[in-house]
């Protein structure tokens, strides 16, 4: 097995990613050393910040060729007149840079921005940017350089390379030495050329014309390079200190993983394609030969998912084939069960069950689930059969080396039991919106302070006295700080729609609704209500902040009201800007509801689950989906491209991956290599200092 050094693996997938797609002004890149500098600087703020730019090419139009059969274009999601044009906006070039001078204050680098990578110049489009080893590509140069700018055609000749240039010398061409015979001159090539990998150009270092002392033996001779004296001998350094990724323990380290010339070698029992980055391309995580039978989650429907930045966790469900045998085993007809599926690993575990855990509650079906300081909450919800009856209860699941689950006692005006609902966390406050007791569907607000740990009604909505939202239950909602806007939602016979938003405004506590803005590329005039999602119930959404503050939600699947229509389309909401967008390149295999999505926190989307529609019949899955909603951090792309071809990752213990070079905020989504204990000697885990000493469970019901 070969090793490699990771370190360097990040830097020059950022470096081969960023030259793809930028063609480099050589005024300010090649003038002075500073910009080279700077270009550098550049460089380590792609690896090392979560800036703005590089969350933001998602904003652009995206070309997406790299499947001949099926070329792909992600539609301009966001067309704000100008991004980022103003140099207060974005100041590469910043005083506070130790390399930058009084001429390049206050001024844009005169370079394509990051938004910029997707945007392709139209007289000359470019495909996605993908890492390809063992590839051989054609570099065109001769548009990047005048006539005569570049070397001849020609023969025996030799090449040598540095970090950043190639270097020809001499060479022989018959076509040019009947030129040369005539002037007098040698009939080879008297020069030395230099091509930059960045820029793409050749440059003319030396010639018999202006310098003295050029050999004239220039045809298959040898050449070689030491200690760089074919160039400035100060060479860039992309792996000195100065860069915040690199520390001791990654200099000089190797990955005892598969090598980057590995990365093609596939394995012959299970050949894998070439990894690409593909934003708005749903694809199947496929698990089940990474677990062992049982080692996953069964098919199932009404369950909920939430996502860490290492796992997604899925609670409940249901499915009237394991429902059967729990009846006559006089077991809960729900999964009272919490898995935790690890995104590096590629593999299911499961984190809590009835059976080995107390305290597990009954109603799991169609419940709320959500995440605060690292404790995963859940609301409400129903048993078996749904809605004979209903909960109001919070738990807390606790996810450490010992999983607990505890359910929270609280006191005050506490909302009524009732499954699907809604829930958001705002300053300490989880509010829970909306839902059915299985007969009467409110609108209701009702919130509970986390830590004093007291339910108050915010308000109760009359929407046969004033302007309020109808009741409704499987909505979704979408939180931006100042509003929790609920989307679509239904009852038993009838579901809303999604072009008129309403928002309950947390600053006045009143209800606001914002009429909401077609695709443009769907517009029908015939049709008013073309652009526009179809009004939906039991779909899944997921939001998604922008670097800009901008926050977009996409919802997925989903039943129309007639109970004959479902969906398998997907959706973008700009909360911002209120327009909808339909991703065209992204579309779930069959219509789909009552199943479950998450954002892991750096713009990856998971679906799980559900009632798949098939032509002929409706059965429940267990299939796990993925979809990049936005660009990431690259080292996030490097992270996804490591695991994408090493799932084994998690054989290696903490240590080896930490002197590996792989940068801690990775290895901590790795899990971690442990002994299984008899459960008597595992050590609680301590929650959070705000869930210390929680009561033990008391079952709470509320007529």
């Amino acid at each position: 097995m070969k090793i490699f050094s990771l370190s360097k693996f990040f830097l020059n997938i950022c470096i081969d990613f960023f030259i793809s797609f930028c063609e480099i002004s050589e005024n300010y890149i090649y003038r002075t050393q500073q910009s080279l500098r700077t270009f550098r600087r550049i460089l380590k703020t792609i690896m090392d910040e979560d800036n703005e730019l590089v969350q933001g090419l998602v904003r652009q139009r995206v070309i997406d060729d790299i499947d001949p059969d099926q070329p792909i274009i992600v539609e301009d999601v966001n067309m704000d007149d100008e991004i980022y044009s103003s140099a207060e906006e974005v100041d590469w070039t910043s005083s506070n840079s130790s390399d930058s001078d009084d001429s390049m204050r206050g001024a844009m680098l005169p370079l394509r921005s990051l938004q910029g990578l997707a945007q392709y110049n139209t007289s000359r489009p470019k495909k996605m940017y993908t890492f390809q080893p063992y590839r051989l590509t054609k570099r065109y140069f001769r548009n990047r350089n005048a006539m005569g700018g570049y070397p001849l055609a020609r023969s025996g000749h030799r090449v040598i390379a540095s970090e950043s240039n190639l270097y020809s010398l001499g060479g022989y061409n018959p076509r040019t030495a009947n030129s040369a015979r005539r002037r007098g001159r040698c009939l080879l090539f008297q020069e030395l050329w230099a091509y930059n990998f960045a820029a793409n150009k050749w440059s003319l270092v030396l010639d018999a014309r202006t310098t003295s002392g050029m050999p004239t033996e220039l045809a298959s001779n040898a050449l070689t390079i030491y200690k760089n004296v074919l160039i400035n001998p100060k060479e860039v350094d992309w792996t000195s200190s100065n860069s915040s990724d690199s520390d001791d323990s990654m200099r000089g380290a190797m990955l005892p993983l598969r090598s980057l010339q590995g990365l093609a070698q596939y394995n012959t029992s299970r050949p894998k394609k070439m990894y690409t980055f593909q934003p708005y391309r749903l694809t199947k995580r496929y698990f089940r030969n990474r677990n062992a039978m049982g080692g996953y989650p069964l098919a199932r429907s009404g369950h909920r998912v939430i996502a860490s930045e290492s796992n997604l966790y899925s609670l409940g469900g249901y499915n009237p084939r394991t429902a059967n045998s729990a009846r006559r085993r006089g077991r809960c007809l729900l999964f009272q069960e919490l898995w935790a599926y690890n995104f590096a690993a590629n593999k299911w575990s499961l984190v809590l069950d009835a059976r080995t855990t107390s305290g597990m509650p009954t109603e799991l079906a169609s419940n709320a689930l959500t995440i605060y300081k690292n404790v995963l909450i859940s609301h409400g919800g129903t048993g078996f059969p749904f809605g004979e009856y209903c909960s109001n209860d919070c738990y807390f699941y606790s996810t450490g080396q010992k999983s607990i689950v505890t359910k929270l006692q609280v006191t005050g005006d506490l909302p009524l039991a009732q499954y699907g609902p809604a829930i958001v966390i705002h300053n300490d406050y989880l509010y829970t919106i909306g839902g059915t007791t299985g007969f009467d569907y409110s609108c209701d607000i009702y919130r509970l302070h986390l830590i004093k740990r007291v339910w108050e009604n915010v308000y109760i909505s009359r929407p046969e006295m004033r302007d309020d939202p109808e009741g409704r239950y499987r909505h979704e909602v979408v939180y931006d700080g100042k509003h929790i806007y609920v989307l679509g939602g239904g009852t038993s016979q009838l579901v809303y729609d999604l072009e008129r938003i309403p928002a309950f405004n947390l600053k006045t506590n009143r209800w606001e609704y914002y009429d909401t803005l077609p695709d443009p590329t769907l517009v029908n005039n015939t049709d008013p209500r073309s652009g526009y999602p179809k009004p939906r119930k039991c779909f899944a959404c997921v939001q998604h902040t922008l670097s800009n503050g901008d926050v977009e939600a996409f919802i997925s699947g989903g039943l129309q009201g007639d109970s004959r229509t479902y969906f398998a389309d997907i959706w973008k909401i700009n909360i911002t800007t209120k327009q909808w967008y339909l991703i065209r390149t992204a579309r779930l295999p069959r219509p789909i509801y009552f199943h479950s999505a998450a954002n892991s926190g750096n713009g990856c989307m998971y679906i799980f689950g559900g009632i798949e529609c098939g032509e002929k019949d409706m059965r429940r899955r267990n299939d796990l989906y993925k979809m990049w909603m936005t660009i990431p951090k690259l080292s996030e792309m490097c992270w996804d491209a490591i695991t994408y071809y090493n799932e084994d990752l998690d054989i290696y213990n903490r240590e080896i991956l930490l002197d590996a070079g792989i940068p801690d905020r990775f290895v901590n989504r790795v899990p971690l290599r442990i002994r299984k204990k008899p459960r008597s000697e595992i050590n609680e885990t301590r929650l959070d200092s705000s869930f210390e000493n929680l009561p033990k469970r008391q079952r709470s019901r509320t007529q």
